[in-house]
Parts: C-alpha cells; structure tokens; sequence
C-alpha cells in the first residue's frame, strides 16, 4: 500500500510530528506500507541526523502556483501509484482533479479546530492593514467589522472546510466534539458522513520522575494572536508573590518574544526565566510541576499530552474541544479554566501548589499518565489502518 502524506515544510511543527510519529508505527509493518512525503520545504539537516526510517520524501514546486503544484502531485500519484494521499491541514484547491484522473483515494487531515481558518483570515487580514496607512484606517473603520463581527472570516473558512470536505474520500478530526462541529458547520448528515474522529498519539515516558521540582512550565511557540503567552506573564504576576519558592519556565521561541521579555521587566517579574528554543524538552518535562496552556485557539495541543505521559500536571483554559477531552474530567488528571480568565488560572495555580495534600497530587500524576495512555501510537495508529483498509 502506498500511502503518501502532504506537508508545506516537513518536517516542521505538530502535524509534521504526527505524521513522523505514523511513520515509526508503519515501520514495524513489514513491508504493507510504502510511506511517501510530499512537501515544498524540505529540511534535510533534521532528516539526515538520526533518521531511522526508509521513507520516499518528494519536493514539490512553490504552493503559491496551485495548477503547477496539483500537475506534480498527479504527476507522482501516477508514477508512484500511490493507493491514498493524506493532506495535512493544508487546502489545495481543486486537488480532486487527482481523484478523476487515478484511483487514489484523498484524506484530508485536519489538525486544527473546526473552522481554525477563521482566526488566520482574520488575523492576516489585520496584518496586512499594518503595512500603510490607508490600509489601517479602512481596517479599522470598515474590514475588521466585516471580516469579525458580520462574519466574512467564518463564511470563507466553511467555503474551504466544504471544499476540503467535498473533494476528499475521508476527513479526519481530533476529538468527537470537534465532528458534532464539522456536522453542523457544513450542514452535514450526523447518520452519514465521511468524517472520521481520529485523535494525536502520545508515547509513554519510560522511568517517569514524580518528584518533582517547584518548577511551572511553558513549551511552545512564542506567537500573539494563538498562543498569548502575555497572560501567562499576567498570571504570573498575579502567583508570584504567594508561591516565593517557585520559579517559571518559558521553554520555546517566536516572533512575539522580544515583547514577552520587555513584558517580564516591564511587570517587574521574578524568578522567570525565557530558556529560547530547544530541540530536546525531556529534561524539562522530567523536573517541573506543572505545565501552563493559555491559548487563544487550540486542536489538540501536544504539549498536554506531552506533560500527562511525564507526570506533569496540565492547566489550560477550556478554549476548544481538545483542550476539554485531554483534561476532563477537571482536577483527575488536570485542571481546566474558563476562558480567558487570568485570576482563576492564578489561583488554580496557587492551589495546586499550596492547598492540595501531596498523596492527592501524586495520585493527578498518576491520572495524568494513565490518561495520556489512551492515545498510545497503537491505538491511534491502528485507527489510520483501520481508515486506509475501510477506503481500498
């Protein structure tokens, strides 16, 4: 079975991770799978070092020019004879043209929420406006309404998830929430549809340390408009003085975070440190309490799962579906916090740090890991066999 998966840069964030993490699973299937990966930035330098796989991986020419890219994706699909193609939260117009012209059947793998679309148009549309004057004077007078407010930023993300929909055998989604979503939003049948639930794997952690130190963590990108880490440094600011023996990490890197550190002198913070961007977070995840997710949007953030399968205690604001099914039930396993309320992260932050009797907090970190074991890469791979078998 050929199976060739379609990145934009691979490999490069989460959805790269998962399809890496698919790869290792097929691996073991002797010979069933070919594994292809398409995509228009390749970073050699990561796959070369310690690459274990044998895996076929194609460049592709510059995603701006659809028509040339659509002809080298068929051009592959015939030469390859690739049985499925998976589209990784990436919206190629039109790529249905493949379908009528082979036999290969078309996945479209959406990473994200329903509907995270929305928040890019809008948040492109707005930087945009930046670059002269006249475009922020019409930004803020006209476009933001119309694109916010009178829903243009929603109406073009369902025309794309309909297009997407419609041009694929299957669509994949990260929780059962998040396809009563998709249902609603692209008027679908709930009896009958292609829409498959199909959630992000998460490996177990061998010798997990459960002593930990009084350390709160943040790993990831450094960006505004998904991640505000700004209202961590807010939280922070609000637990500080009532948790003087902790400290907090800021582990990741991104454009936001000049802004971040001028914040932190700004607010006078203490005992935080930005540790910039690593490769490696193991270590970082053996030693500290508890992780902090502050998200604006979120599909189903790895580094909760990450922190389960460590013993780390999650703390998130309930701001999507993912975030709810990785933590709930709330204070078994992690706790949820209404969006986007500073005060109560803070004090959940106090509170576990403090008010919770320790045999209570070891027994969250068993939860925890025990948890992120119902997304073992067996379970969550057998389900993409499953889908592969079901479409051939």
């Amino acid at each position: 079975m050929n199976i060739a998966f379609v990145h934009n840069a691979f490999p490069a964030g989460g959805a790269e991770r998962i399809t890496i993490d698919l790869i290792e699973y097929f691996s073991k299937s002797e010979g069933k799978y070919n594994i292809y990966v398409l995509a228009h930035k390749i970073q050699s330098e990561l796959i070369e070092k310690n690459w274990p796989y044998h895996v076929n991986i194609i460049l592709l020419p510059n995603f701006a020019q659809s028509e040339d890219l659509k002809q080298a994706i068929h051009e592959i699909v015939k030469t390859e004879h690739i049985d499925i193609i998976v589209f990784a939260s990436l919206h190629i117009a039109g790529i249905s043209e493949i379908k009528r012209q082979s036999n290969c059947k078309i996945i479209y793998a959406n990473h994200g929420m329903p509907l995270w679309e929305k928040e890019h148009i809008f948040n492109s549309k707005a930087e945009q406006s930046r670059r002269k004057t006249r475009y922020r004077i019409m930004w803020n007078i006209f476009r933001k309404y119309k694109y916010g407010i009178f829903g243009k930023a929603k109406r073009l993300a369902v025309k794309i998830n309909r297009e997407n929909y419609d041009e694929s055998d299957a669509f994949t989604v990260l929780c059962k929430e998040y396809k009563s979503d998709m249902i609603k939003y692209l008027g679908l049948d709930p009896h009958n549809n292609r829409i498959r639930v199909i959630e992000n794997p998460e490996y177990p952690v061998p010798n997990i340390n459960f002593h930990k130190k009084k350390q709160i963590l943040y790993v990831g990108r450094l960006s505004y408009f998904d991640k505000r880490v700004d209202r961590l440094l807010d939280i922070w600011k609000m637990a500080e003085d009532r948790l003087p023996d902790w400290e907090m990490l800021i582990v990741g890197d991104g454009e936001e975070r000049n802004n971040l550190e001028r914040m932190a002198s700004r607010l006078n913070l203490k005992r935080i440190r930005f540790e910039g961007q690593k490769t490696d977070v193991r270590e970082y995840y053996r030693k500290a309490s508890i992780l902090c997710l502050v998200s604006e949007t979120e599909g189903w953030p790895l580094c909760l799962t990450e922190a389960q399968a460590n013993g780390v205690i999650p703390v998130a604001f309930s701001c999507s579906g993912g975030v709810r099914q990785i933590l709930s039930p709330s204070g078994q396993n992690g706790f949820l916090v209404k969006p986007f309320n500073k005060r109560q992260f803070a004090e959940t932050l106090i509170k576990i740090a403090k008010d919770i009797p320790e045999e209570k907090i070891m027994e969250i970190r068993k939860n925890a890991v025990s948890k992120s074991s119902e997304y073992s890469i067996d379970i969550i791979g057998s389900k993409w066999e499953e889908l592969f078998d079901s479409l051939l």
